[in-house]
């Protein structure tokens, strides 16, 4: 029988609170930072997370969907546009200024 949402998420704070309290967990947790890891699992370019919101969003949920990681961890993204206008002097970001 498929287990539901609830009992998948029940089973992964489980594994991740154990892991913590340094008790054996079922079996290793899996944590996956999404960042820019997403773009280069999809083969899209890294500017999408500032400049393509439909691909960046397919891109990590294809990545989320494949790893099924335990916990993940997302870095959030300023759309490009965005960052253009306030022109911030201490940041650059892929489509502007790196490639």
């Amino acid at each position: 029988m498929k287990e539901s949402t609830e009992q998948l998420r029940e089973e992964r704070e489980n594994r991740i609170r154990n892991a913590i309290r340094l008790k054996i967990p079922d079996r290793v947790p899996v944590s996956c930072g999404i960042g820019y890891f997403a773009a280069n699992y999809a083969g899209i370019p890294c500017s999408a997370a500032y400049y393509d919101y439909d691909a960046w969003v397919a891109a990590t949920r294809k990545a989320l969907h494949e790893f099924q990681p335990d916990m993940t961890n997302h870095q959030g993204f300023m759309p490009g546009k965005a960052l253009e206008i306030i022109e911030p002097k201490q940041s650059k970001w892929p489509g502007y200024g790196v490639g």
